[in-house]
């Protein structure tokens, strides 16, 4: 008889053991061909592997079956009486194997997602991001355990890195170490205890140092009534710009400053209460500048202005030099002519700040020419009549714009 090329070999030599009655059916082994139904032995396949054959109803030998793994009852090819009937076996990749009557495999993937279906193939794959667990089931993301360095513990993949032996027991440092874990707190407030455990925790307001295993109190920052510096806790409450440095809390001028700039820029950064930043700005003054502070000073304490009820009727009443003597710029009575003039005809607030910048001698002859002014327009002929009612009346029209008594108006002296 002859096999066409098509047909699998395997079938085609049972195709022949078939027409040609060969044996028991073990691929040129004689014997009978007679056998009692549903006895099972094992048999060669013509690639190399082991398969099984059944006794038939007519009491002879089926095929080799080679499709599957081998009948898990037939061992050596020794006959076993009754059958298999389909019952599972362990295929040792991942799950039970079911081989059907006709020997073929036949997959176990009951409550399974993925992993191996005993017959060389899969139950299916998890997706992107997943990974099948010993159970069979996908989970989300793919954890890859950690154990360098450690005999035991955790492996963070809900695992273990190894266990101990009875008599040991594994430390905070994944190592295996002989006896029961004893807790080092001796002088300890908190921090861990060396077994895992605490050897207390702080109260609040307050934070452990690990190292020291002791309670401090958290620093609390206070920058109040401070521009600059440290604010107690490391830290800063703010810088000050160039040309100056920080005291006490305030950006104090690195410079000598004057008495002018005394008021102006040093005062003014300090807080309402703050003598010991008043007195940083007061001892910032340069020779001539404390010269001339301690003037302004000393007439206002001698007139008592720091209590007047209104302090700049008396700063002009009692301490108008010395006030004039702080008070004061650098430029000449003709700059500040000049200044008055760039300014326009009525604006005041320019013609103020220009007089401002004068020298003392050149305000001094700028307020003296205006009292003359004054005197000849509202009271020529008695200068107490100035400061009657009529008087003051007069002076203030005449120093309002388009008044005969305006600063752009006045001639230096």
């Amino acid at each position: 008889m002859i096999c066409a090329r098509s047909i699998l070999l395997s079938t085609c030599l049972a195709f022949l053991l078939a027409a040609c009655g060969g044996g028991d059916g073990g691929q040129g082994q004689s014997g009978s061909t007679r056998c009692t139904v549903g006895e099972k032995k094992a048999c060669a396949c013509t690639n190399g592997g082991t398969g099984f054959k059944r006794c038939n109803g007519d009491e002879h030998w089926d095929a080799c079956s080679c499709n599957g793994a081998p009948d898990p009852d037939v061992v050596g090819g020794d006959d076993i009486k009754g059958g298999h009937d389909g019952q599972g076996g362990d295929d040792g990749i991942g799950g039970d194997t079911v081989i059907g009557d006709d020997g073929t495999c036949h997959p176990a993937c009951t409550g399974k997602e993925c992993g191996p279906n005993g017959c060389g193939g899969t139950c299916g794959t998890c997706g992107a991001g997943e990974t099948c667990d010993p159970s069979y089931t996908c989970q989300p993301g793919v954890c890859t355990p950690d154990c360098a360095g450690k005999e035991c513990g955790p492996d963070g993949c809900s695992g273990t890195c190894g266990a101990c032996a009875e008599d040991e027991i594994c430390d905070v440092s994944a190592q295996c170490v002989p006896g029961a874990c004893q807790p080092q707190c001796a002088g300890k407030q908190c921090g861990d205890n060396g077994c895992g455990g605490s050897c207390g925790s702080c109260p609040n307001g307050s934070q452990c140092d690990v190292e020291l295993g002791t309670c401090h109190t958290v620093c609390q920052p206070s920058c109040s009534g401070k521009v600059c510096g440290d604010n107690g806790c490391g830290g800063s409450c703010g810088s000050c710009a160039s040309g100056k440095t920080c005291q006490s809390g305030q950006c104090i001028a690195t410079n000598q400053i004057e008495c002018r700039e005394l008021y102006t820029d040093c005062f003014p950064d300090c807080a309402e209460t703050d003598q010991t930043c008043a007195q940083a700005c007061y001892a910032s003054l340069s020779a001539t500048g404390k010269t001339e502070a301690d003037a302004f000073m000393n007439c206002m304490q001698t007139n008592d202005c720091y209590n007047a009820a209104d302090i700049n009727d008396c700063v002009f009443a009692s301490c108008f030099g010395e006030y004039l003597g702080c008070f004061h710029g650098v430029d000449t009575c003709p700059q500040v002519a000049t200044c008055m003039d760039g300014c326009g005809s009525s604006n005041q607030t320019c013609w103020n700040d220009c007089l401002a910048e004068g020298t003392t001698d050149a305000q001094i002859g700028y307020y003296n020419a205006m009292d003359q002014c004054l005197i000849g327009l509202c009271c020529p002929d008695d200068t107490a009549l100035c400061n009657q009612t009529a008087g003051q009346t007069c002076i203030q029209t005449a120093m309002a714009a388009g008044g005969g008594c305006v600063w752009p108006s006045i001639a230096c002296p």
